[in-house]
């Protein structure tokens, strides 16, 4: 037999407590209960509540909710941290595909800011960058839209900088170098 067995008194504990208005998260279920008992991760005991035990959380757990409409996770400006970044919470779609959803729905949170504070869409082939390289400083000031071309020369020559006038001066200098270009090729 795989996996290591759970006691009563685990078992006990997690019917007790799966509903505790103080654990909002698995994470924190899990904390709570390696306080007490041998040390588990969050997808062995949701797999032990949900499957072995056929305990729920009160919330819809992702489940259809109210005329098969599907529940709605996060309200729109909730904000989550994936990897290094930020993301914001901009619409309510759903979707078939879940990957779809995140895209239409979440948006990186210093974009957000940007487009908020000047009103310009971010166009397709730029991106919003920190100018003094913290991705949490979200001041309009510290964030500028780029074409991911000069973005791609920044990173080649390592010219961004913790400061953020050399990091704009970089960037203004590749961008007077590629409307030269786009004149002399007669793009412009």
């Amino acid at each position: 037999m795989s996996g290591i067995r759970f006691t009563e008194a685990e078992d006990r504990w997690l019917i007790d407590n799966i509903n505790n208005p103080d654990f909002l998260t698995w994470e924190e279920i899990t904390k709570r209960f390696n306080e007490i008992f041998p040390q588990r991760n969050a997808y062995s005991l949701r797999d032990r509540c949900t499957k072995r035990l056929k305990l729920h959380r009160d919330n819809n757990s992702g489940r259809f909710g109210i005329n098969g409409n599907k529940k709605i996770a996060s309200p729109i400006g909730t904000e989550r941290e994936f990897g290094e970044y930020i993301f914001v919470k901009v619409d309510d779609v759903c979707t078939e595909d879940k990957n779809s959803d995140f895209r239409i729905n979440w948006q990186q949170k210093q974009r957000y800011v940007y487009e908020q504070a000047t009103g310009r869409k971010v166009k397709k082939g730029e991106i919003v960058i920190f100018l003094d390289r913290n991705n949490r400083n979200f001041n309009p000031d510290n964030l500028y839209c780029l074409p991911r071309s000069i973005h791609s020369t920044m990173c080649k020559f390592d010219w961004y900088s913790d400061n953020p006038d050399l990091t704009l001066s970089a960037i203004k200098c590749l961008e007077l170098r590629k409307t030269a270009v786009n004149l002399l090729e007669g793009r412009l």
